[in-house]
């Protein structure tokens, strides 16, 4: 009985003991904020370095914030622990907001941040003679566009730029059955694309 007890208790020590700390040590992350549309660099963008301990966004911390210089280079260097997960995110005027997290801890990382430009959309709607007052269009077409009811209005909204977009809208006149408008357009990055619309 007393071997038993000395054997448990030199096993539990070991466990104690002998555990290793998890892999972590110095990691470098460095590249340059680019176009995913055609590589073209993205200077003065905003990059943090987030650490996230748990499930949800609350538990995330910054622990590092660097602004891209004129070259659109960026560069962040911290000890990782393997415990936690880390991404770099990164934002810049004109630019949808991405996440990076495919980098490997304990090394020198070449991580460049490809970014979708966005591309903003003008939709100009118009009552067409024979105009009638009571005619209303119901929007809801493209992202950050709300749903509406009006007359003779412009709606503003951006979506992913250098893309094809399609619209399609309803419309409620009070006079005629309703009338759907289903149309594709081509969306110029980092520029307007207007739309005009006749009911």
């Amino acid at each position: 009985m007393i071997r038993i007890a000395v054997g448990i208790t030199a096993l539990m020590f070991c466990i104690g003991a002998c555990k290793k700390d998890p892999p972590s040590g110095p990691t470098s992350v460095h590249g340059f904020v680019v176009s995913g549309v055609d590589g073209s660099r993205v200077p003065y963008a905003d990059v943090w370095l987030v650490k996230s301990t748990g499930a949800t966004a609350l538990s995330d911390k910054v622990v590092g914030y660097k602004r891209a210089n004129s070259e659109a280079y960026y560069n962040f260097d911290f000890n990782a622990d393997a415990f936690d997960d880390y991404f770099v995110t990164v934002k810049a005027t004109h630019y949808l907001d991405k996440d990076f997290s495919n980098f490997t801890f304990g090394k020198n990382n070449k991580l460049d941040l490809p970014l979708r430009p966005k591309g903003y959309v003008k939709l100009n709607f118009k009552d067409a003679p024979p105009s009638d007052y009571l005619n209303n269009v119901f929007v809801n077409c493209i992202p950050n566009v709300p749903s509406a009811l009006s007359r003779d209005t412009v709606f503003y909204g951006f979506t992913h730029g250098n893309m094809n977009l399609r619209i399609i809208c309803g419309f409620n006149p009070s006079t005629r059955d309703d009338t759907i408008v289903d149309t594709t357009v081509f969306v110029k990055a980092l520029d307007t694309t207007e739309l005009v619309i006749l009911y």
